[in-house]
C-alpha cells in the first residue's frame, strides 16, 4: 500500500479533548488520522496465495500490530494496549480484523479532516 503523503489538518479543540492529557493515547490518535485514508480507495492484495480486493472508506487504514508499532517506535504490546484504550477510553476508533492485518476506522474522521474545518 502506498504511503499517505502531503497534510493533514490541525483539529483545534482536540486539546480541549481528555485524549490530550494522555501523551501515548495522543500519539496514536494523531498517527491514525495521518494514515486514515483520505477518499474511499480500492486496492489488490495477495492473501494466502489468493488474490484480494479491498476497498477501505474515507477514514480507514490497514495496519498490524507489528508494523504499526515499527512506525511508532513501540513494542508491540504497547502499541495493542494504547489502540484498546483508543477505542474503550476514548471511543475515537473502531478495529476489525481483516485476516491480513486490522483495519482501523477513524470515528468522525470528517470532523478532524472535512472540508468545513
Amino acid at each position: 500500500m502506498k504511503k499517505n503523503k502531503g497534510w493533514t489538518k490541525g483539529w483545534r479543540e482536540r486539546w480541549d479533548h481528555d485524549i490530550s492529557e494522555d501523551d501515548a493515547a495522543f500519539k496514536m490518535f494523531h498517527w491514525c488520522i495521518d494514515k486514515a485514508s483520505f477518499a474511499n480507495t480500492s486496492f489488490i492484495i495477495m492473501h494466502n496465495n489468493s488474490v484480494k480486493k479491498i476497498t477501505l472508506k474515507k477514514g480507514q487504514f490497514i495496519t498490524g500490530r507489528f508494523q504499526g508499532s515499527k512506525e511508532l517506535r513501540w513494542s508491540s504490546s504497547k502499541f495493542s494496549r494504547v489502540i484498546k484504550k483508543l477505542q474503550e477510553t476514548y471511543d475515537v476508533i473502531e478495529t476489525k480484523d481483516a485476516g491480513f492485518g486490522t483495519i482501523i476506522t477513524v470515528k468522525n474522521y470528517e470532523k478532524y479532516q472535512g472540508n468545513g474545518n
